[in-house]
């Protein structure tokens, strides 16, 4: 390891956010009046409430585990993406650099812990807070290696360079500076950095120009999974940071290039290991809720627009509209969406809610929708075969050849008898 980052789950979904009253519940305490109103309200006080001492607990369990770590307090000041505060940790109070970093008081996340590389120390640290924890989520890790061997770095960006133009992924990103060459490559949930390891180290000041070594090679992955994959890759990373190696595709061909290139084995493969991917807990309507809260407003002022726009030629200041008319208008815009786009029927239809059916009949609509399915496949793939085939036709016009691959100047025995000819292979 070289870098971890990781919170712990709330209590309510095993997410990384605070644990907050879930948006209908809001809505709902907003409708009521009355002794409904505040009983709801009190329901969503306490659930807030709830969020507040998980998130208090998992920021003390964090400082706890620092100082049974032997690292000791070096600073506190303002946190980074969204956290307010963040409490610095280092060998000793009076230490330059730190080991790990509580960050907390985030409006909507847990707090986090984070073990920067420092000088290797990571690969120490790492190991046992991902084991001290139980249940955890990881946010950001890097696995790092570093190998000595002249024309390393120049053979790792060729094959990144070919590869890219092989798998439709972007082209390494080259950097030269001081610290040496570096490139940044990656997809997806993955990225790699591959640099002059002792050169950045000259740069910084960290060691002598006469005792770096030009050839050191540190190739860095950082894996950073998206929310439903976090708990089970800290649950892989729990034993060992190889594991996380081979989560992801082209990251395990890389890895079975350096071994190849630096000799340890040529033609091995790397295991593939599976990150088991956390159950969503929102219901249908939770998820619904949501998208309503995010978007209400949005609505409602593309609605009073229209109002405005059709009622009172677009003159602001002479209009006079209810919200009960607002209400209604985003009500016939989202009819008219749904009309326009058929999406209640293909609900209904995909559900298959447009009838009653029994075990047979329902046996019976799965195989016809399997049929549909392989009938489209097939179409598809027999228009992909005549556009590919046209490509061809076109290409071989443009070189100069007919449909027979033979010279269009003139026909197939002229052309060899004149020895100018091309027939194609």
């Amino acid at each position: 390891f070289d870098w971890l980052t990781i919170t712990l789950p709330n209590g309510r979904n095993g997410k990384g956010e605070r644990r907050r009253a879930d948006p209908s519940e809001v809505a709902e305490a907003a409708r009521l009046s009355g002794v409904e109103r505040i009983q709801a309200l009190q329901r969503v006080h306490y659930e807030d409430a709830l969020g507040e001492e998980e998130a208090r607990k998992a920021r003390d369990a964090f400082c706890l585990w620092a100082v049974l770590a032997g690292l000791h307090m070096q600073r506190v000041g303002d946190g980074t993406d969204g956290f307010k505060a963040a409490l610095h940790y280092a060998d000793s109070p009076m230490a330059e650099e730190r080991r790990a970093t509580v960050r907390g008081f985030h409006v909507s996340n847990m707090p986090s812990l984070e073990i920067p590389g420092g000088d290797g120390r990571c690969a120490v640290f790492a190991p046992q807070a991902l084991n001290a924890f139980g249940p955890s989520l990881l946010a950001r890790a890097d696995v790092s290696m570093d190998h000595s061997q002249e024309g390393l770095m120049d053979a790792l960006l060729d094959y990144a360079r070919r590869m890219s133009k092989a798998s439709k992924m972007a082209a390494p990103r080259v950097i030269e500076s001081d610290t040496g060459r570096t490139f940044y490559w990656g997809k997806g949930e993955a990225s790699v950095k591959v640099y002059q390891k002792d050169l950045e180290r000259v740069a910084d000041g960290k060691l002598a120009v006469e005792e770096a070594d030009p050839h050191l090679v540190r190739v860095e992955f950082r894996f950073s999974p998206k929310s439903d994959k976090k708990a089970g890759a800290a649950g892989l990373a729990r034993n060992g940071a190889w594991r996380l190696l081979g989560t992801v595709h082209w990251v395990r061909s890389m890895v079975e290039q350096i071994a190849a290139l630096i000799g340890v084995e040529k033609g091995g493969t790397m295991a593939v290991q599976r990150v088991i991917k956390a159950p969503d807990a929102r219901t249908v309507e939770d998820k619904a809720a949501y998208g309503l809260e995010q978007y209400a407003r949005t609505f409602c002022r593309a609605a009073a627009s229209r109002i405005v726009a059709e009622k009172f030629n677009k003159d602001w200041m002479a209009a006079e509209v209810s919200a009960e008319e607002v209400r209604a208008a985003v009500l016939d815009m989202v009819a008219e969406h749904l009309d326009m786009h058929g999406t209640p029927d293909a609900v209904v239809s995909r559900t298959g809610l447009d009838e009653a059916r029994d075990a047979e009949a329902e046996a019976l609509r799965g195989a016809a929708v399997m049929d549909f399915w392989m009938a489209r496949q097939h179409r598809a793939t027999d228009e992909a075969k005549r556009e590919m085939k046209e490509a061809a036709a076109h290409a071989r016009f443009k070189a100069g050849q007919d449909g027979d691959g033979v010279s269009s100047s003139g026909s197939g025995d002229d052309a060899d008898a004149a020895g100018s000819g091309t027939v194609a292979a």
